[in-house]
C-alpha cells in the first residue's frame, strides 16, 4: 500500500448520535479518541461514494456492530452502491 501511496488501509471512523454522557470522554485519557470521533449521524450514501471514490477497482470490507436498522442500511449500501469500480463487502459483527 505505501507503493500505491495509500497507507492507511485501515479507515475507521467513529460517530456519536447522541451526546448523553460526552462530558466524561474530556481530558487526556481520551485525546486520542477525542480527535476521530464525529458528533452526529453518518451520511452513509455519501461516505460510500466518497470511499469509492479513494478505493477505485477495489473490495472494500464493510463492518458493523450495531442496531439492526442501522444493520440493513448498511448491508442494502453495500450491495447497491458501484461506483469507480468499487465493491463493497459487507460483513455483520457480533459481540456477546
Amino acid at each position: 500500500l505505501w507503493q500505491e501511496n495509500r497507507p492507511d488501509y485501515l479507515n475507521i471512523q467513529l460517530y456519536l448520535s447522541r451526546t448523553d454522557g460526552i462530558q466524561n470522554l474530556n481530558g487526556e485519557k481520551y485525546q486520542a479518541l477525542n480527535s476521530r470521533l464525529i458528533i452526529g449521524k453518518p451520511r452513509l450514501k455519501l461516505l460510500f461514494r466518497e470511499i469509492a471514490k479513494c478505493n477505485r477497482q477495489k473490495c472494500v470490507g464493510v463492518f458493523c456492530c450495531g442496531p439492526n436498522e442501522l444493520s440493513k442500511e448498511l448491508h442494502k449500501l453495500s450491495n447497491t452502491t458501484s461506483s469507480h469500480g468499487t465493491t463493497f463487502e459487507y460483513n455483520k459483527e457480533s459481540f456477546s
